[in-house]
């Protein structure tokens, strides 16, 4: 409802984070006019205020975020002017500060969760967010899908947490940032009449397991479940058999995993595919289509095994018209054009031979 003015103007920059550790000691952070990192400390509820400046590892730069743990160990998230981002530390109440290895982009907020001391997360530029487990001594890049600029980032626990950005960005984690499930190969294989599944996992949070899902056409379905390891920092493959002889379909076949959190959260896998083409059970010779034809028709034939494979045609008195096939063909399904624009109108026989199998038809030619 109202505000009064505790400093202003003293250092011709600007302030783009503060911190109240209690009533009394209170931290602001930014930059000065010469475009160093610039710190401020006060002691009596923002009475008064006293300031440092320093560099980065002798680079200009800019605090944005900063947090104490108590009145002497803290820690600030930078940029510097070349682009990079730094966490810089202090245990001596901000009187000096000793900056960590860069990261590739700048850092722009800061957040430890409440009552944490080991805990801790930054974001900035480009969807960066860092993590610390040791009370920002060390950080860890996570992955979260976006690359948009992430300006302010706030934590309830070590878990739960938000982090907005640009572009009406908004992040929310449960896992802390971990990646509940981390997937690390999955992969099809089809064998006959049967997909082997196959796929393996470098760490697991929470992982209740894994619907494996198939789509033929343009509807994903659940076909099965498989049980999950629960949290597991251990690899762990996995392998399911789907058997497609019952399934009425030729063409794409694909396959996904959408992955289920003990808590009901969940998350998808790439998709993987095969081109299911069964293997007959019987030599087959179809009747030509169109028929009566004129001039091109279409002769199908199908192997259940390889075999050296024999398509001829003929006229009603025996001659040989045409041969269309005379070589080895693998088990499948054929389909072989025939075009008679320099014969008569007519009856013609086609003969399939493979192996011991014969068989033949008639076919007309209608001009």
């Amino acid at each position: 409802a109202s505000w009064t003015t505790s400093q202003t103007g003293f250092f011709g920059g600007g302030f783009w984070g503060v911190q109240m550790l209690d009533a009394d000691n209170a931290f602001v952070a930014g930059e000065n006019s010469i475009f160093q990192p610039l710190f401020g400390w006060s002691t009596d509820g923002g009475l008064n205020w006293d300031y440092t400046a320093f560099y980065l590892n002798s680079n200009e730069g800019r605090l944005y975020g900063v947090h104490f743990f108590d009145i002497n160990n803290g820690v600030a998230a930078a940029s510097v002017w070349t682009g990079e981002g730094a966490i810089a530390q202090t245990t001596d109440g901000g009187a000096n500060w000793n900056t960590l290895p860069f990261v590739n982009d700048a850092l722009y907020a800061l957040s430890f969760p409440a009552n944490q001391t080991d805990i801790g997360y930054a974001a900035g530029m480009n969807g960066i967010i860092v993590k610390s487990t040791d009370g920002g001594a060390s950080w860890v890049q996570q992955t979260n899908g976006t690359s948009v600029t992430l300006l302010g980032i706030a934590f309830a626990d070590e878990f739960t947490g938000y982090a907005v950005g640009e572009n009406g960005t908004i992040l929310k984690t449960v896992t802390g940032g971990v990646i509940p499930v981390e997937l690390t190969s999955f992969k099809a294989q089809l064998e006959e009449r049967e997909v082997r599944l196959s796929w393996q996992t470098a760490t697991e949070t929470n992982n209740s397991g894994f619907f494996v899902q198939r789509k033929v056409g343009s509807n994903w379905e659940n076909i099965d479940f498989v049980q999950g390891y629960g949290t597991t920092s251990e690899t762990h493959s996995y392998d399911y058999i789907d058997n497609l002889s019952e399934l009425n379909y030729q063409g794409k076949v694909y396959y996904r995993l959408k992955q289920v959190d003990y808590d009901g959260g969940t998350d998808y896998s790439s998709t993987v595919e095969v081109t299911y083409e069964p293997k007959p059970n019987d030599y087959i010779l179809d009747q030509n289509y169109p028929n009566p034809f004129n001039p091109v028709t279409s002769i199908k034939y199908s192997l259940p095994e390889g075999s050296h494979v024999k398509l001829t045609v003929y006229d009603l008195l025996g001659n040989l018209v045409q041969t269309l096939v005379d070589e080895y063909k693998s088990a499948g399904t054929y389909s072989v054009k025939f075009n008679g624009a320099e014969l008569t109108s007519g009856i013609y026989i086609y003969r399939l031979q493979a192996g011991e199998f014969v068989s033949t038809k008639r076919m007309a030619l209608i001009k």
